[in-house]
């Protein structure tokens, strides 16, 4: 089976057939390269997230036996990354063999069946990759790494994705970012949908069956972290599944607020960092910590959403700090 470029986008928008033909070839590089020289810092970033969470592939079935990826149906055209925000109280991940929520090929299966019925649109399929990845993978992910999932995902819909070459910490908490040692971790469940017809889409989040499929998901991950009675207590928060971009900073805002409401956030600020990463950084009232440092990606989430999940911690802290202008963005971007 091979990829194409023959999305509708790849027409509309300049400079994505040399985006996709870097994200084919694993060059993370050449992104980068690319974006030094785009005339819009906006617009090449949508472009990038267009292509790494998004794959129109020929419809050829390739039959295997790999347990990590559960399939609904056969494979189909148009392909989309969708992303389950998960938040866990860290006791329950460090009971995993994995440091890692793990679905049992059985949970997957289900889990699976549940996504396909939240397509819009009849004839789809739906993958779901059974080892959920932590934001510490997240933020440090290339769009090449998320394209390579999905391309893992997208073959036949049913072989392995080979993972993110980074190893999966708990959250952030391996890395130097000042997260407290109690603080509740991110997840998310990665997985595929597929339409013949046009890009796939998703039922609305008040839809009646993304809650049921949210509490199905939420059972599942219960029995296969919980191991003892006094874990029945530990919180598991389950975001409504969405299409990456989406998903991504869902899963954040609600990390966010569930932070918020267990310490005390007294001031923010925020520093560029290399490629297209900002790191939001939160002064916190709680001991021997003294703050944390978040890295958000421009590709994931856009400078919308990096805007959005700064307003809503200076909301937190009730500071009266303006929050950064897209000029500011591209003054910072050309001085890298």
């Amino acid at each position: 089976m091979t990829t194409t470029i023959h999305t509708k986008a790849t027409i509309e928008l300049d400079g994505c057939a040399e985006i996709e033909s870097a994200l084919c070839r694993r060059d993370a590089d050449a992104i980068w390269t690319l974006a030094r020289s785009a005339h819009s810092d906006d617009f090449f970033f949508y472009q990038i997230q267009h292509h790494c969470f998004n794959v129109f592939a020929m419809a050829n079935t390739v039959n295997t036996t790999d347990a990590d990826v559960q399939t609904a149906s056969p494979a189909s055209n148009y392909h989309s990354t969708v992303l389950w925000p998960i938040v866990l109280d860290r006791r329950l991940v460090e009971g995993c063999s994995a440091l890692r929520p793990v679905l049992s090929q059985g949970s997957a299966s289900r889990v699976a069946d549940s996504l396909l019925g939240l397509l819009e649109t009849p004839h789809g399929s739906a993958s779901v990759w059974h080892q959920a990845i932590g934001y510490g993978t997240t933020c440090w992910a290339s769009p090449v790494v998320f394209r390579q999932l999905l391309d893992s995902m997208v073959i036949g819909s049913r072989c392995s994705p080979a993972g993110p070459s980074r190893p999966d910490p708990i959250g952030l908490e391996r890395y130097p970012y000042g997260v407290p040692d109690d603080a509740p971790v991110l997840y998310f469940l990665l997985g595929a949908i597929c339409s013949p017809d046009d890009w796939p889409q998703l039922v609305g989040s008040d839809d009646y069956r993304t809650t049921v499929s949210n509490l199905h998901l939420q059972a599942s991950l219960r029995m296969e972290l919980v191991n003892h009675l006094s874990a029945l207590q530990w919180p598991v928060h389950v975001g409504k599944p969405a299409l990456a971009a989406r998903a991504i900073e869902a899963g954040v805002q609600q990390w966010l607020k569930i932070l918020a409401e267990q310490y005390v956030f007294t001031r923010w600020d925020m520093e560029y960092s290399q490629e297209d990463r900002i790191d939001l950084l939160v002064e916190l009232n709680h001991g021997s910590v003294q703050g944390m440092r978040i890295p958000l990606r421009r590709y994931q989430i856009g400078m919308d959403g990096i805007q959005r999940l700064i307003g809503l911690v200076d909301h937190e802290v009730g500071s009266t700090v303006a929050p950064v202008n897209r000029q500011q963005t591209r003054r910072a971007a050309s001085r890298r």
